[in-house]
């Protein structure tokens, strides 16, 4: 494995590039300002020299000083995506509020020189663009491979480098970070045996047990993830940016683009080279999973490690990646060796699919070993990097067994070639299998079709309209017959899990009914918040029945690389977690965001690149500030950054009201508290272990339900609308000045009972499956009110009711896990 990265993956130490560097922040694009302003901003060089001014005042006498000043500026202007002519009228406007403005504010010219004094170690890597060479530097005008010889001279290309060393140093440096990442040893368990997070997947687990290098606190570890962006409508260039998340830190932490590595970018009409493209980025992973990097913890240096774990990504950019054939193509399963068939279609055309083996449904199964050997055959020379004799070179320049030759990925000793590389759940569950049923049921294509649903449309689009979400849940349910092919990966992702299942209940044949609910228990399974191995098993007999059955009831056709995929899906989870803690949604975020971090046209790569660095400093930046300055609350607000303003359990919000409640309920009260309150106010939402719900007192909100909670009643879970909260003071017995006592947070509570028939009551078919739709509950309102401690509201759910009538039933959806919002 060794010989094979340094044959075919590194470069030669006489080919180490020397790279150009850049130190400017280029943010705003100088392009979008008017040429006088910029030409007239250098010349005020003489103002200001660029020196270290941030303590400074903005003007004399006033109490802010430069950085303070500098960071707010900077902090709004990328909250609100501003553009460069934008921030230099701002910086105008400012100036005439100013009695003597400091010189940093007189231009934007002087505006990003400031800034520029952080550290941007950005890297230009050139190459042929002819047959693919790396040059040595810009100025080399001929390629220097022999064999092609090419005139340079605007035809070389490059693509950029932020070095993952120095931004693993400065996330060490930030204030917490070393905290946080010791999340995998400090969190606390549902249960011990269970899948919970990426922690107690197959894979991590042999890295960490019997004291596995991920065991030190120290060490970290990596998920990959690559795709293309289409950055102009009215051109071929897209961005390919290569992001890394710390494994190690919380979910929600890892998420947030501010903590992900941002590897490299490629900008241009084609898509990368990736044996170029991952050079420098296998070059830094070798040496940390094998050497390490100095970082500072409390003031002291300690060598860290950094090991390459999983991956994620869409079917191309996986094929990229992992340098296989397509999905279209012929062994294109990364997982196992079924090589597929291509299929005439109605139409004419060709497509590959994977028809169900009974004897064998995921298999045989690729190992890393294979895929080494495979990648050296494809390549034409053995695992010890010497090229093949004509006689043992059986299929020239074919791949084997769709392995077109090596990955970087192979040369990693800590990375798992077949199991570390997930699938992807936005992409093949989501945008794959979820979107595909939908348009077969609700297109006018397939309406003469038994599967067929498109003359319950008008009705689904009704049912969907009036279904009141949580707040946790950010789209509203939208039209299929409108907006269906505008629909996202979060509400595909809403309407498999909570939405289609109470919809589609009394108007799908209930074969096919059946054959949909065990996909979605399945999904809903492998997306829990603590997943059992038996929940693993009967995911996976869920998932075979699915596809074994899709050919029959929906045609051979649609059995694509997506649908054989969830067959190693329950695999993919025993070995590297849920499916919410590795997917593409926070990439796809991530890519979101780098098209607001450039303006115009010119020098995108750069601008994308010079930003992803500020927001990479820009936290130590703000540590710099007083913590008691004025300006923090509004930095973080703009920066949305939604910690926990509280340091209480149940912390109420709004304004306390009174109201008067019966005798009954005023019984409930004191004996749920046990003492007769001295005073009781009244509130309409609640924070509860830093999570909003709200009641129905809570009028300001139409669209939405947050008052549908799942709570502990003596020894049973049930399920309830929340009528409004109240907070009960004890009579107060401190004979200090200050009174001590406690006051206790209680919940009103109007409780639901079952209702029968549930909506896993197949009444037409053999449930041999046993699918029980755990998550989905059928229930009507009763005319009991509890009355009970706050802190035993377990979660909020999801109320789905189609009929407004007292006594009509409700579908109340429990969420999979509390990680998973949009």
């Amino acid at each position: 494995m060794e010989l094979l990265s340094n044959s075919t993956v590194q470069p030669e130490e006489n080919e180490v590039y020397q790279s150009d560097r850049w130190s400017e922040f280029t943010l705003i694009d100088d392009a979008e300002c008017d040429s006088e302003d910029v030409m007239d901003d250098h010349h005020e060089d003489a103002d200001y020299s660029g020196g270290d001014c941030g303590q400074e005042p903005i003007y004399s006498g006033h109490w802010m000083s430069v950085h303070c000043a500098m960071v707010v500026i900077l902090t709004y202007t990328m909250a609100h995506g501003l553009t460069g002519q934008q921030l230099s009228d701002l910086l105008t406007i400012l100036n005439f509020f100013m009695l003597n403005s400091h010189p940093v504010f007189k231009s934007l010219y002087h505006f990003k020189k400031y800034f520029a004094q952080n550290d941007n170690p950005l890297i230009k890597h050139y190459f042929c663009s002819k047959c693919l060479s790396p040059i040595s530097s810009f100025e080399c005008e001929v390629c220097p491979n022999n064999l092609c010889k090419n005139n340079l001279k605007n035809k070389k290309t490059y693509f950029l480098e932020m070095p993952i060393k120095k931004q693993i140093q400065n996330f060490f440096c930030r204030d917490g970070f070393y905290e946080k990442i010791q999340h995998r040893f400090q969190r606390t368990k549902i249960v011990d045996s269970n899948v919970e997070d990426v922690y107690d997947g197959a894979l991590y687990k042999r890295m960490f047990e019997n004291n596995g290098p991920l065991s030190s606190p120290n060490n970290i570890s990596f998920t990959w993830n690559t795709d293309g962006i289409p950055v102009f409508k009215s051109s071929k260039f897209s961005l390919w940016p290569i992001f890394l998340i710390i494994n190690e830190l919380p979910f929600k932490e890892r998420t947030k683009q501010e903590n992900m590595i941002f590897a490299g970018l490629w900008y241009g009409e084609t898509k990368p080279v990736f044996s170029n493209f991952t050079t420098p980025l296998l070059r830094d992973l070798l040496d940390l999973e094998n050497v390490g990097i100095g970082v500072q913890v409390n003031g002291k240096t300690v060598q860290s490690k950094a090991f390459m774990m999983f991956g994620s990504a869409d079917l191309p950019a996986k094929s990229s990646v992992l340098n296989m054939v397509q999905f279209n193509g012929k062994y294109s399963c990364s997982k196992c060796l079924q090589p597929g068939i291509n299929e005439r279609t109605s139409a004419g055309g060709n497509i590959h699919i994977f028809p169900f083996i009974e004897n064998d449904p995921s298999g045989p199964e690729r190992t890393d070993e294979q895929c080494a050997l495979d990648a050296c055959l494809a390549a034409q020379c053995d695992p010890t990097g010497n090229s093949l004799g004509e006689q043992e070179i059986s299929t020239s320049t074919e791949p084997v067994h769709g392995i077109k030759g090596p990955s970087f990925l192979l040369a990693l000793e800590s990375y798992n070639f077949v199991q570390g590389t997930t699938i992807d759940y936005m992409h093949g569950v989501l945008l794959g299998i979820s979107k595909l049923l939908m348009s077969l049921w609700f297109t006018s294509q397939h309406s003469s079709q038994a599967f067929s649903l498109y003359s319950y449309l008008s009705l689904v689009d009704t049912r969907l309209l009036n279904i009141k979400i949580t707040h946790n849940i950010s789209r509203i349910p939208r039209s299929i017959s409108s907006h269906f092919k505008y629909w996202k990966a979060s509400e595909l992702r809403s309407w498999l899990l909570y939405y289609s299942l109470p919809i589609l209940a009394d108007i799908m044949n209930e074969v096919y009914f059946y054959h949909y609910a065990c996909f979605v228990e399945s999904i809903h399974l492998l997306s829990g918040r603590s997943i059992s191995d038996s929940d693993i098993e009967k995911s996976y007999k869920n998932l075979v029945y699915f596809v074994y059955m899709f050919k029959s009831l929906y045609g051979s056709r649609y059995c694509t690389l997506n649908m054989h995929s969830l067959l190693h899906l329950s695999e993919s989870v025993l070995n590297t977690g849920p499916l919410w803690a590795i997917n593409c949604f926070a990439f796809e975020d991530a890519n979101g965001q780098l098209l607001k971090l450039f303006h115009g046209t010119q020098n995108v790569d750069m601008q994308i690149m010079s930003a992803a660095n500020i927001l990479h400093v820009l936290p130590r930046i703000i540590e710099k500030l007083p913590s008691d300055s004025n300006v923090l609350p509004f930095i973080k607000k703009l920066r949305r950054r939604n910690g926990s303003l509280f340091n209480q359990n149940l912390t109420p919000l709004g304004k306390s009201f009174s109201k008067d409640i019966s005798s009954a309920l005023y019984g409930s009260l004191v004996r749920c508290i046990g003492e007769v309150p001295s005073k009781v106010v009244f509130y309409s939402r609640l924070k509860i272990k830093n999570l909003l719900y709200h009641s129905l007192a809570y009028t300001r909100v139409v669209k939405r339900n947050s008052y549908t909670v799942k709570y502990q009643l003596n020894t049973e879970r049930v399920f309830g609308h929340v009528l409004y909260y109240a907070q009960s003071f004890p009579r107060c017995v401190c004979e200090a000045e200050e009174c001590s006592c406690k006051s206790t947070f209680v919940a009103f509570i109007n409780r639901f009972q079952n209702s029968a028939p549930g909506i896993a009551d197949f009444a037409a078919v053999d449930n041999f499956l046993d699918v029980s739709l755990n998550n989905i509950h059928s229930l009507k309102l009763t005319d009991t009110i509890d009355v009970v401690n706050a802190g035993r509201i377990d979660s909020l759910c999801l109320d789905i009711s189609f009929d407004k009538t007292h006594g009509a039933t409700h579908y109340v959806c429990e969420f999979p896990n509390v990680c998973e919002f949009d």
